[in-house]
């Protein structure tokens, strides 16, 4: 189903989503804001502001399936059960393969967009409830698709990972009173490789790998107790000033910034052709 009017538009544009992640490439080897401490010197325990947390977590691209006037397409369960949902898929690859399978089964002509995930976060109700709403357990953002049926909003991580990880995630954010609503999404931290510098945070165990390798380690000797918390429990001790959070930095996987870099490129040129 096509939502109704790019239900996106206006909240998206203000965070200038598209833009952010535009310079993904770049971004994936630096940390955004300031520029690091001298080397040795820890940076004091901050709280970041919203508008600080949103420009990091911009800094890794997410996927979602549109027609060919950028409004964004539902889906269904493949057994029909459940809402209709609109995701937005941090794996680059199953973007990809899920794109194809929805040409295959479409008449419309469809293609992938690209956005920043600090903008799809806040989209996706993840942030919670505002000061002085009320919670109700288990509710989820919705849209409505042209049909006037309600959308759920998910960000999505790779659909095994979060196969494998959904029950712990959600046990972990009763433990903290936050609502797991109708998607969570594992991160993975691991303390061999923070420094005075940089505190990598990963969206896959595979990423983390890698960049272990990348750093000199190797498959015999990579760090075996990650921690793994879901991005709003993150995102909650962001706001606190228990840690020099400036030094957080989102790894993004060399598949999403190939494609967020082809999507890129594909917007210029019809630009120019238009």
């Amino acid at each position: 189903m096509r939502v109704r009017g790019g239900f996106l538009g206006e909240e998206l544009d203000e965070d200038d989503a598209a833009d952010e992640v535009d310079d993904a490439g770049a971004a994936s080897a630096r940390p955004s804001g300031s520029a690091p401490p001298p080397s040795g010197e820890v940076p004091p325990s901050r709280a970041l502001s919203r508008q600080e947390i949103v420009d990091k977590l911009n800094e890794v691209p997410v996927f979602c399936i549109t027609n060919l006037d950028g409004n964004v397409i539902g889906m269904r369960a493949a057994d029909g059960a459940g809402k209709p949902m609109v995701c937005w898929f941090t794996d680059a690859m199953e973007a990809r393969a899920l794109l194809d399978a929805a040409q295959k089964s479409s008449d419309a002509s469809l293609r992938l967009g690209c956005h920043g995930m600090g903008a799809v976060f806040t989209q996706c109700n993840g942030w919670g409830p505002a000061d002085g709403e009320p919670t109700e357990a288990g509710a989820a953002p919705t849209a409505q698709s042209e049909a006037g049926e309600a959308v759920e909003l998910k960000l999505q991580g790779s659909h095994k990972l979060i196969a494998d990880t959904s029950p712990q995630l959600r046990e972990l954010l009763a433990s903290q009173s936050l609502d797991a609503g109708c998607w969570q999404l594992p991160v993975f931290m691991c303390k061999e490789l923070q420094s005075t510098q940089i505190v990598p945070v990963f969206l896959h165990p595979a990423d983390l790998s890698a960049t272990w390798i990348k750093s000199g380690g190797t498959e015999e000797n990579l760090p075996k107790n990650l921690a793994m918390m879901d991005i709003r429990m993150l995102v909650k001790e962001m706001q606190v000033d228990s840690s020099p959070w400036e030094l957080i930095h989102f790894v993004v996987s060399p598949e999403s910034i190939k494609l967020a870099d082809e999507l890129r490129k594909a917007k210029e040129a019809e630009a120019v052709a238009s």
